[in-house]
């Protein structure tokens, strides 16, 4: 359906573009149309990244965290899966190739319910991303 015309993506590695989110939030609230469905949607879902990067950073040295922290999480997690879905469907129905939802979701999702036996920030890549072409 979407022949010739690609979805968006940011191109980087994790550790470049970690806490993008926090700007681009600032600037998508400076001009969104808050009588849109899909402006608040996309907003929301931009405010829960940045509440999952706060916890990841609060409690990066924790081996487990407390369970209210890793609830919370769990359920910043799921919430934003369920809106990149929801905007991803409502754009292809419109067929434009917006919100392209890829397997990362699914760990996503897995990531938040492991988050109750071990913090995630144990089994993340991000910090050796840069080796990755050292080490073959």
């Amino acid at each position: 359906m979407f022949a010739g015309m690609p979805f968006p993506s940011l191109k980087g590695k994790g550790a470049e573009v970690r806490h993008l989110a926090g700007a681009l939030a600032s600037a998508f609230e400076a001009f969104m149309d808050r009588s849109n469905q899909q402006h608040r949607q996309t907003m929301l879902g931009l405010q829960l990244v940045c509440q999952i990067e706060r916890t990841l950073d609060d409690y990066a040295e924790d081996y487990k965290w407390p369970a209210h922290i890793s609830l919370d999480f769990e359920k910043c997690c799921t919430t934003f899966c369920q809106l990149s879905t929801a905007l991803s469907q409502h754009f292809h129905q419109q067929g434009v190739p917006l919100f392209n939802y890829t397997i990362k979701y699914h760990y996503l999702e897995h990531i938040g319910l492991m988050s109750h036996n071990l913090n995630p920030r144990l089994g993340w890549c991000y910090s050796g991303e840069d080796f990755m072409k050292v080490v073959k």
